[in-house]
């Protein structure tokens, strides 16, 4: 398992106990790379997170995404 895949692990177990658990999975395809799907996970509390590059990769501040907009939710704090 590569250390992307890691810390993504670390970031979604922190997410399920800090929201209050998982509540809905919700599946977006890429649009820059066929075939790849991203998960955005809405968590009890009704804050999200994403399993995309600008979610995974966003520096500073509050954590968004066009999946996480897509879904009309609020990004978890980062």
């Amino acid at each position: 398992m590569g250390i992307a895949k890691e810390l993504l692990e670390i970031i979604n177990e922190w997410a399920r106990e800090a929201h209050g658990g998982r509540k809905t999975v919700h599946t977006s395809s890429s649009s820059s790379s066929p075939g790849k799907v991203y998960n955005t996970i809405e968590y009890q509390d009704g804050t999200m997170s994403c399993d995309c590059p600008g979610w995974t990769h966003a520096r500073g501040g509050q954590r968004h995404c066009k999946h996480i907009a897509k879904f009309g939710g609020k990004s978890i704090a980062a």
